[in-house]
């Protein structure tokens, strides 16, 4: 009996999962070719080879949190017969850092097999390309085309994430002779989700086109044909300004479809591009992997002309003010507690009885010696209630508050949702909380207060759908998760035109089509918002609007000549009008503005965040609709939902073909190099005793055909001392100072020289008071003929 104790744990160990290390095989691929972006999610594809008794196991990865003694533990499952071989890919949230990646297979409590693994760090500012291609191609033309330091992946097709957040760590994909029809549609679905919020797909053709393009359907900006041997291309070598050699050259034959051409040869399609969402498809005639372009000297140039890509819409950015999200969360209106009057009342009332109204009702009776029982029955009655009336408003459901910010484009299948999450439970409990599948799921980092709001270790199983595994939860106590997700946006309508004949107004109208009620809708354009009020299913609202009085916005592509069109940044939300973005002024009071508030603070308080490129405006609206489905396991629960939508709406031009106006408001600015004040821009800085260089020039869609005026404007809040003003000359590419302006609104006719590639011009503004001088603004108006 002894021995049949001692060996029984051994033999139902190796039941579950007796295989030994030596029968297994076990590999581990960490992020994109072992590279990473912080803060973002990390694919870990593992796969496992069992030559023994059957299987059942988990894929392990442990994380520490972003506080001491918080962990994340990402699991799944995997069960292998005998003789079989698997493959598990999880997702992992990031560290900041992180040097390895520590993954393994567990059995019944045991290690099989670990790996640690080698993963390096791609910062926020620096870009991330993956290339699938079918034959090797030297993509290091990429650097010296962006000017920043880029990292390249080179992946295979099964190596793509099917879970669209994880895209987010990527600024590029190019796809070159591949059969994208082994893309699964889960991979495609995240490919498409990805492009709608800033992604950037280029499709190589030359003669394998045919396979390359078979599996991307409606992306592609062309309808491809066939292919041709082309016997030069000049159109390349013009444009890059490198001759590409003797052909012949094998080049698909591809005909626009949904886009704009960006290079031909009289009939022949060689570059073209088409937006989806926020992103963009480029095609790519020829073979990266053939001549011309294998080991071309103009490979840099050709770059150049797609990238940079668009730094990624900021709404994807991973930082979050976690003071602001874990205050949102902690704003539950079926937890109000008593005003600070009913407080008072029941502390007077509770002081009259134990005091004198029992001395009273004592020396009435003449039994005033009865106090030492008269008042601990007294404090134990309202002690009850007091304790009563707590456990009354923390209520006994457990509540699911969650705080979501959804972005992406009007008409788009999918957009991207992310949510704080906050797990309410009234009493000491666990929970199970499962979520759709697609769905990614991570603590939100402590705000190093402590209390119940601090989060221990977690457990997040993803097979199929997420489960949260064991989410311990103590009285009256908060945990908090990020979740990220991508959903279908509510429809919205709209026909919108800027027109730029004289002063540039917005003209159009936007109609609900969701099934429910958008409140405190409205359009933001640069830093112009334009309110809407509630638009109910169906209700349709006109706009005409000026643009005229804004200020320009920050681009984030570096200065510098011709290259691609910029994205741009609004200004942060502190100069903004908050009260228009989430619908009234009293947020401090008003719970429902609160939590609007409180979400855009954790998501945008860094001031980098926009969704706004050169050709949008966007509408926003709020909703307490739920904007997809999670529950508690086995427990009721209540749900409650703030979300927020940004949708870019699509916009057509009407301007004049000799007189438009783009004033600041349609207008970015860039940092040629400042002294002393900063990247603070051109507006409400201060200038020391130095001198700021700034590159202005219209948004993309607003560029000009010809500059005929310029209005420079310089004004200052206090005081206007002594400076001097000098622009760039791009013919003699050196700053020319011009005495002739000065504080105010300069007009400089005829331009000529002043105004370079894409219509840049360059400002440099030199303090000669010898003290600091306080600038409002320094920006640029353009006048001329419209493209």
């Amino acid at each position: 009996l002894l021995l049949i104790v001692v060996l029984l744990p051994a033999v139902h160990a190796a039941a579950q999962g007796g295989s030994e290390p030596d029968s297994l095989t076990f590999t581990a691929e960490v992020g994109f070719d072992g590279y990473y972006k912080a803060g973002g999610w990390v694919p870990v594809r593992v796969t496992v080879s069992n030559n023994g008794p059957n299987l059942e196991g988990l894929i392990v990865v442990e994380q520490s949190g972003g506080s001491p003694g918080e962990t994340t533990r990402y699991q799944a499952p995997i069960g292998l017969p005998g003789q079989s071989r698997k493959t598990v890919t999880l997702f992992v949230g990031a560290g900041t850092y992180q040097q390895r990646m520590t993954v393994s297979l567990t059995a019944a409590g045991r290690t099989l097999a670990e790996e640690r693994v080698p993963i390096t760090q791609v910062g926020a500012q620096e870009h991330l390309y993956a290339v699938v291609s079918g034959e090797p191609v030297d993509m290091n033309a990429l650097e010296l085309a962006t000017g920043k330091t880029c990292y390249v992946a080179y992946l295979t097709l099964d190596q793509l994430p099917a879970a669209g957040p994880a895209w987010d760590a990527l600024d590029l994909l190019v796809l070159n002779n591949v059969d994208t029809v082994a893309l699964e549609p889960a991979q495609l679905r995240a490919l498409q989700g990805w492009l709608v919020i800033g992604g950037q797909l280029i499709v190589p053709g030359g003669p394998n086109w045919r396979k390359t393009s078979a599996g991307l359907g409606d992306l592609l900006p062309v309808t491809v044909g066939g292919s041709i041997a082309s016997p030069d291309l000049s159109a390349l070598s013009e444009l890059t300004g490198s001759a590409v050699g003797d052909g012949p050259f094998v080049v698909a034959q591809g005909t626009l479809r949904d886009g704009r051409t960006l290079l031909a040869q009289d009939d022949l399609l060689l570059l073209a591009r088409r937006r989806e969402g926020l992103g963009r498809v480029d095609w790519l005639a020829l073979d990266l992997a053939l001549a011309p372009l294998r080991d071309w000297s103009g490979n840099d140039r050709l770059w150049g002309t797609l990238l940079p890509t668009p730094d990624r819409t900021p709404w994807d950015h991973s930082n979050i003010n976690v003071w602001a999200a874990r205050e949102g969360l902690a704003n539950i209106p079926s937890l109000t507690l008593p005003s600070t009057l009913q407080m008072v009342a029941f502390l007077l009332v509770y002081t009259a009885i134990v005091g004198p109204i029992n001395y009273l009702f004592l020396r009435r009776l003449q039994r005033r010696e009865l106090a030492w029982l008269t008042i601990p029955i007294i404090i134990f009655l309202f002690g009850g209630l007091a304790y009563l009336t707590g456990f009354q408003l923390r209520g006994g459901d457990v509540v699911l508050n969650r705080l979501s910010l959804v972005y992406g484009a009007a008409g788009a299948d999918s957009a991207r949702a992310r949510t704080l999450l906050g797990l309410f439970s009234p009493n000491r409990a666990t929970y199970d909380v499962s979520f759709p599948e697609g769905t990614l799921v991570r603590t939100l980092a402590s705000d190093g207060r402590g209390g119940p709001s601090s989060n221990a270790s977690a457990i997040v199983e993803q097979s199929g759908g997420t489960i949260l595994r064991d989410v311990q939860v103590d009285v009256a106590g908060l945990r908090a998760f990020r979740v990220e997700s991508d959903i279908h946006p509510p429809a919205v309508e709209s026909d919108f035109t800027i027109d730029t004949a004289g002063a540039p107004r917005l003209e159009g109208e936007v109609t609900n089509r969701a099934g429910f009620v958008l409140q405190s809708a409205g359009l933001w354009i640069g830093d112009t918002i334009v309110e809407l009020g509630d638009l109910a299913p169906g209700q349709t609202v006109s706009v005409n609007t000026l643009l005229g009085g804004g200020r320009a916005t920050r681009a984030v592509q570096p200065a510098g000549g011709g290259g691609a069109p910029s994205l741009s940044y609004p200004p942060p939300v502190s100069h903004l009008q908050i009260d228009k973005l989430i619908g009234g002024m009293d947020y401090w009071q008003d719970r429902q503005l609160n939590r609007r508030y409180q979400m855009l603070q954790a998501f945008l308080s860094s001031g980098e965040a926009s969704i706004l490129s050169p050709q949008s405006v966007t509408f926003f609206g709020w909703s307490e609709e739920s904007v997809w489905p999670m529950e508690v396991v086995d427990s009721g629960s209540e749900t409650l939902d703030t979300v927020g939508y940004f949708l870019e709406l699509p916009l057509s031009l009407s301007a004049s073909q000799t007189s438009s106006v783009v004033p600041p408001a349609l207008t970015t600015w860039q940092s040629l190099g400042l002294i002393g004040p900063g990247e603070t821009g051109p507006y409400d800085f201060h200038l020391y005793n130095d001198w700021i260089a700034l590159q202005f020039q219209p948004w993309d869609a607003f560029q000009l055909a010809r500059v005929d005026e310029l209005r420079l404007n310089i004004e200052a809040n206090q005081g206007q001392g002594a400076i001097r003003v000098a622009l760039w000359d791009w013919s003699s590419e050196s700053w020319s100072v011009d005495e002739s302006l000065e504080w105010g609104h300069n007009l400089i006719r005829q331009p000529g020289v002043l105004v370079g590639p894409n219509n840049a011009v360059r400002v440099r503004v030199e303090n000669l008071a010898g003290v600091t001088i306080s600038i409002r603004r320094i920006d640029v108006e353009f006048r001329g003929a419209a493209q």
